[in-house]
């Protein structure tokens, strides 16, 4: 929900545009994760209570490693995030430099509602998403595209150029 002139209104935004969930109880869950907790104590060795953006990408791999050894992120590739993508996601949820644990936290959060947005976006289960699968994800979340739009979209985002969008350049997508 937003809050708009004093009046409150639900969020027009629906399938892969929808928010993530922003309940305070559920925010307290995230920081008992044992995974990203021991992702971010390990990349702030001196203690100092931030992740700096040269030790965000350090971090990731390690909560994805963690993920795919209990088996949750299947047919996602575990590549390393290109290092734009974790300036971007640091920026959304730091201060563009560091991160807190719980901004750590959110930003992993985030994460994980894109895993789960993504494997259903991948019909295939190919590990990318392909311009037929986009152009249905645009039309399942109401906006009804051409698909030569959709292709120049997907073009847009595919830095591989392999014609799909992989997971980092999903999250690169959503931001």
């Amino acid at each position: 929900m937003a809050l708009n002139d004093g009046m409150l209104r639900l969020s027009r935004k629906r399938g892969m545009f929808a928010d993530s969930d922003q309940d305070p109880n559920v925010k307290v869950l995230r920081m008992s994760s044992p995974e990203y907790m021991s992702a971010f104590q390990a990349c702030d060795p001196n203690g100092t209570g931030f992740i700096d953006l040269q030790h965000l990408s350090d971090a990731l791999q390690a909560v994805q490693v963690a993920a795919e050894v209990g088996g949750f992120c299947q047919n996602v590739s575990m590549r390393q995030f290109h290092s734009s993508t974790c300036c971007f996601l640091c920026t959304r949820f730091g201060d563009g430099a560091r991160l807190s644990a719980v901004q750590f936290c959110e930003l992993l959060y985030y994460l994980h509602n894109l895993r789960l947005i993504f494997a259903q976006l991948d019909a295939d289960r190919s590990g990318g998403i392909e311009c037929g699968e986009l152009h249905r994800a645009f039309q399942l979340s109401g906006a009804d595209m051409d698909a030569g739009v959709v292709a120049q979209i997907l073009s847009s985002y595919d830095a591989d150029q392999s014609k799909a969008l992989e997971f980092d350049e999903f999250v690169q997508f959503r931001l």
